[in-house]
């Protein structure tokens, strides 16, 4: 297949129609993960001096020139931002931007999970923790993964989603429930895109990546194992969450700097019952594109 002719699907949860997205930097992925680009990406993208020179540029007040190209470009709401447009001092500081209150309702069934970001999400049911999803044809082992952070034949059986987030969602990311977080751990790791082309080219990209990976003892769900990714082109996940306190669902968990980011979520075996939009999204080969507070799935009584 060539690059050009990668393109993922993905369905609106307003209406039943298919889009597709449009890649943000599509010529220079093509480039980098074309014939004659691959060989830099290998000694380029995926090592830290790169995305350090990328942190220093937008992390600089030069970059602020940018945001109004970016927000033009990508037709993203400004009247959702916290902060007004001028007031944001780097483009850093406008990716990590917080949003303004009742700007995403929080689903307030007591029984319900909530989608923990902006972002296209993919929704699997028995899990079969040898073989778990990343693309077509290519999957991998759970325990891989979670490099003994937790026994993964727990999660066997179960559920997992992932969220992709592109480069222009909000990028904070929230707790699904009401819970408590029982442990964390930082894995250490190559910096990769999340973009269709890149998950396409690069086999077990989300167990080569730069990750956190947190235990959250969710009141409906049990134990949850929230994975959150890092992506070129910084890959910083920061966790704002004090973990002495109890966890409200919708509270912010993190965020992540700039680059195209994941979550992923596993639940153990008959703890809850995913939205079937997403699973029947899922099974068609569509992504659904969600917001942060809406329905993700049902406790199983």
């Amino acid at each position: 297949m060539k690059i050009k002719d990668i393109k993922v699907p993905y369905v609106k949860r307003t209406s039943d129609e298919v889009y597709y997205e449009r890649e943000i930097t599509e010529p220079l992925l093509s480039f980098f993960y074309g014939r004659y680009g691959n060989p830099i990406r290998k000694y380029l993208l995926n090592y830290p001096v790169f995305s350090k020179a990328l942190s220093r540029y937008y992390k600089s007040r030069v970059s602020k020139k940018i945001i109004p190209k970016f927000v033009k470009k990508h037709n993203i709401n400004i009247k959702e931002f916290e902060k007004q447009l001028d007031e944001f001092r780097t483009f850093n500081d406008f990716f990590i931007r917080k949003l303004k209150p009742n700007s995403r309702p929080i689903d307030s069934n007591p029984l319900h999970g909530i989608c923990p970001a902006d972002s296209k999400v993919l929704a699997f049911e028995n899990t079969d923790i040898n073989y778990v999803f990343q693309v077509k044809n290519d999957t991998f082992a759970l325990s891989k993964l979670l490099n003994k952070f937790v026994p993964a034949e727990d999660y066997e059986g179960g559920s997992y989603c992932i969220f992709r987030l592109t480069p222009k969602d909000y990028h904070r990311f929230h707790f699904i429930d009401n819970g408590k977080v029982i442990k964390t751990k930082a894995l250490k790791g190559k910096l990769y895109s999340v973009t269709p082309i890149s998950l396409e080219k690069t086999k077990k990209l989300y167990i080569k990546s730069k990750k956190h990976l947190t235990l959250f003892e969710s009141k409906n769900f049990g134990r949850v194992v929230c994975v959150e990714v890092g992506a070129s082109c910084i890959g910083s996940i920061v966790q704002t969450h004090n973990n002495e306190m109890n966890a409200f669902k919708g509270n912010e968990k993190g965020y992540f700097q700039f680059g195209g980011s994941a979550v992923l979520l596993f639940f153990m075996k008959n703890k809850i019952q995913l939205a079937e939009d997403l699973l029947k999204n899922t099974s068609k080969g569509y992504e659904t594109e969600v917001k942060v507070g809406e329905f993700l799935g049902k406790r199983i009584s």
